[in-house]
């Protein structure tokens, strides 16, 4: 797949179609801030040494990395996993078939669906989250405190028997106070 590569601002706007529209076909690599009025469609990965901004969309066929922050006015959406240094803000919805993981805080003017999603300020804004894998390590959920009589499973079972495992005590686990908002969210999902 070919990539395309983006220096200055003069290539940026050499790539933009006559709608401020950016598509390329491969994947693409910027050492710039990529700032659109339009959408940004690529068909491989996109990376960027700094912000990623679109007054649309931004649509991903493979992974979305940023070394700033991921703004869109639609919505963001990955085919692999979403990492930015910055914020990662969109007006509709975020979604990855990985994961996504952010520096700062993740918000969504709707639902936000990833296998995990981490903020590492804990702070993310949305009207639904939609998980499927449990952020950090077994070790993490082990030594919690009311988790001690579940390390041996946890450290010994795959995530799969562990979720048919642990649905028994599902009220039990999410009842306990040692759980942030947003990692009893990741239980919830985990253990429906």
């Amino acid at each position: 797949m070919k990539t395309t590569t983006i220096n200055t601002q003069a290539e940026l706007e050499s790539l933009l179609s006559e709608y401020g529209n950016l598509i390329v076909e491969g994947n693409l690599v910027a050492t710039i801030s990529i700032s659109v009025q339009g959408f940004i469609k690529v068909g491989g990965y996109i990376e960027s040494g700094d912000s990623i901004e679109s007054g649309d969309y931004i649509e991903s066929g493979s992974y979305i990395e940023s070394g700033g922050s991921i703004e869109s006015r639609g919505y963001i959406e990955s085919r692999s996993y979403i990492e930015s240094r910055g914020y990662i803000e969109s007006g509709d919805y975020i979604e990855s078939r990985s994961y996504i993981e952010s520096r700062g805080y993740i918000k969504s003017g709707g639902y936000i669906e990833a296998g995990y999603i981490l903020s590492l300020i804990f702070e993310i804004k949305c009207e639904k989250m939609i998980t499927s894998k449990m952020p950090f390590y077994r070790n993490y959920y082990s030594q919690m405190p009311g988790m001690e009589k579940f390390a041996g499973i946890i450290q010994e079972k795959c995530w799969d028997e562990l979720c048919i495992e642990l649905k028994k005590e599902r009220e039990y686990i999410l009842g306990l106070p040692c759980w942030h908002p947003l990692i009893r969210t990741h239980i919830e999902n985990f253990l429906k």
